[in-house]
């Protein structure tokens, strides 16, 4: 099997408007390694699945696409997949955000190709509503910008780290041993959380005040509650660290 260098995440449900400008924004990147888009889709009812199918049979070199019989949420859906990444390295992008700039995954992947002791990259990202408009709150804004740098200082903190769009992080399927991957992939809480949390536990993140994507804020309201899962992440993951 020839494994890309890159595997692109993404996850899809209901997003007909944005998905194709997703996609687009993924097959637009210039680079000089191989790299490959698997795209989990959790049976759309809008047309979302006819979308990515279409780009699958154009690009079968490239995009995979895996239905979901019955929609079983952001998550599972989400965990499916990552469970299906064999690159070295992981970018993320959900069906409705797309990346602006068509060098990002080429500078992520070469500072981490070079930094060998940095277990991820991300940048910062502009925030717009459903029509592609700037909202006021543009940019992210997180107290480690100032230091560029995400540890574990900031993941027992339960901080974030940046936005899904913008990381480029090593796969961590190779970093963890059999026990932490099976407990990272059995652990249920919101996948973010998880990962921002064990990339700082892992080591050094490396942040950069670059906008390099768009995240679209759809509706108000957040996915997660770090107090919720406080105990539990702390058992299953930390305490391995």
């Amino acid at each position: 099997m020839n494994i890309p260098l890159v595997s692109v995440r993404m996850i899809t449900y209901n997003q007909v408007e944005f998905v194709s400008k997703a996609i687009e924004s993924v097959l637009r990147q210039k680079v000089n390694f191989t790299y490959e888009l698997l795209i989990g889709e959790d049976a759309s009812t809008d047309g979302t699945a006819d979308i990515v199918d279409y780009y699958q049979k154009k690009y079968p070199d490239i995009i995979k696409v895996f239905h979901r019989k019955k929609n079983v949420g952001y998550r599972a859906n989400g965990q499916y997949i990552i469970n299906q990444c064999y690159g070295k390295y992981i970018a993320v992008l959900e069906g409705d955000d797309y990346w602006n700039y068509n060098l990002k995954m080429q500078k992520q992947v070469d500072y981490l190709e070079k930094h060998t002791n940095i277990v991820s990259t991300a940048h910062n990202v502009c925030s717009i509503d459903k029509n592609g408009k700037l909202l006021d709150d543009y940019y992210i804004d997180f107290p480690y910008q100032k230091s560029h740098v995400y540890n574990s200082d900031n993941a027992r903190k339960f901080e974030q780290f940046g936005h899904l769009s913008g990381i480029v992080y090593r796969n961590i399927r190779y970093i963890l041993n059999d026990d932490q991957w099976r407990a990272y992939t059995k652990c249920k809480i919101n996948g973010d959380l998880k990962l921002w949390l064990t990339l700082g536990m892992l080591g050094k993140n490396i942040y950069s005040s670059k906008i390099w994507s768009c995240r679209r804020r759809v509706f108000e309201g957040t996915s997660w509650s770090a107090i919720t899962y406080q105990k539990n992440i702390t058992y299953i993951l930390f305490q391995q660290y």
